[in-house]
């Protein structure tokens, strides 16, 4: 099967499903960029692609297009659910499926956290929406962000 029309079955599949019309669009955004690639590389029928040509592509993607490894990530998320999508529906055979044996790459995750002055401005902020509209909410959020910054301040 052409790689293009499996795609297209894959869409129509997915908005039979009601997924939303901002998914859909994600997956086609790097379905076709995959399939621009790999026709770059001569490849145009679902049967031959192979774990080392998406792997390229995921090389190119870092390289050529400066992508970071969660948005890497997210498009090998999303060939895997097409290619799963082609087992299931029996175009491809398991042994076929050269998605799953891939890994997702290391992501750096810094979180962000909120330094003393930050926690005194949502305290104050807090305390003045308590004093005015003294509803449970306002009390509420004004004993968590004590309760959060008990230790800090």
């Amino acid at each position: 099967m052409l790689l293009r029309f499996a795609i297209s079955d894959f869409k129509d599949v997915r908005e039979y499903r009601n997924l939303s019309p901002k998914t859909i669009a994600s997956y086609l955004l790097t379905l076709n960029e995959f399939q621009d690639f790999c026709a770059s590389q001569e490849i145009v029928n679902v049967h031959d692609v192979r774990q080392s040509n998406v792997k390229s592509y995921l090389l190119h993607c870092q390289k050529e297009r400066n992508n970071n490894p969660t948005t890497r990530n997210s498009k090998l998320h999303t060939l895997k659910i097409f290619f799963n999508y082609l087992q299931e529906s029996e175009v491809i055979e398991p042994k076929a499926n050269t998605i799953k044996g891939l890994m997702f790459v290391k992501e750096d995750i810094q979180i962000q956290t909120f330094n003393d002055n930050h926690l005194k401005q949502m305290l104050n902020y807090y305390r003045r929406i308590k004093e005015r509209s003294r509803s449970f909410n306002a009390y509420r959020n004004h004993t968590i962000i004590i309760f959060l910054s008990r230790d800090r301040l």
